[in-house]
């Protein structure tokens, strides 16, 4: 009678049971989630049939995982809060928060939408034009509010109100275009001036609003002390 399979099974088994030890001899605590994923899969896979892990064994295992699983989120949102603290600083550093009770001159075409059913838009006109047009967009590109301005406007500072009725919260771009007397095409710049009420952090950009509405903290051109000036009443 050969006992050649019996020998070959029992250093198969040997073979099996020294991979899952060179595979247990790993520390879970030093690995990642997909480390330990992968430990846990080779371990089954390299088990010994007639010698299988049981069930203690394998439930002892997940609750490794679990509780790096726990620390992994743990660790997530305390890099999250040193971010954001690190974005407060900057800002601290940067001086923005002295902006605030301030009056400031901003000129961006961004704005932050935070409801209400009307939006002051300012712009500066290079040249006199004949007719124009405001176009609200939002951050996919789509023109989401035109408002025609059928009439003539003079070169400088001009204002238009848009209703924002049924318009969603969130960040847009501005764009006033025009038609010259000449027939050119003509490009109003925008921008926003008036008493700056906060300041925050969006996407990691300092932002500042100012009567209601959120720009950019460095698209500021002018600040000056709240108060009466000379040919303004």
């Amino acid at each position: 009678m050969s006992t050649t399979p019996a020998i070959t099974s029992l250093q198969n088994s040997t073979v099996l049971n020294k991979q899952a030890q060179t595979v247990e001899e790993v520390n879970p605590a030093d690995m990642g989630r997909e480390e330990f994923l992968t430990l846990l899969v080779k371990q089954l896979e390299y088990q010994d049939p007639m010698n299988p892990m049981d069930n203690a064994e394998f439930t002892q295992q997940l609750a490794q995982f679990s509780s790096l699983e726990q620390l992994f989120n743990i660790n997530k949102t305390l890099d999250s809060m040193h971010a954001e603290d690190s974005a407060g600083k900057d800002m601290l550093d940067a001086g923005y928060v002295g902006y605030l009770g301030k009056v400031a001159k901003a000129y961006s075409s961004e704005v932050q939408f935070s409801g209400g059913t009307q939006m002051e838009v300012t712009f500066e006109l290079p040249e006199n034009t004949k007719s124009l047009s405001v176009a609200l967009i939002d951050r996919s590109g789509k023109v989401v509010k035109t408002v025609p301005i059928d009439e003539p406007r003079l070169a400088g500072t001009n204002s238009v109100a848009v209703d924002t009725r049924g318009l969603n919260v969130g960040a847009y771009r501005l764009a006033v275009t025009g038609q010259g007397f000449a027939g050119d095409e003509v490009e109003g710049k925008i921008y926003q001036e008036g008493m700056v009420s906060g300041v925050s952090m969006k996407d990691g950009r300092p932002m500042l609003t100012i009567d209601g509405m959120e720009v950019p903290a460095a698209t500021v051109t002018a600040l000056r002390e709240a108060g009466p000036v000379a040919g303004i009443q």
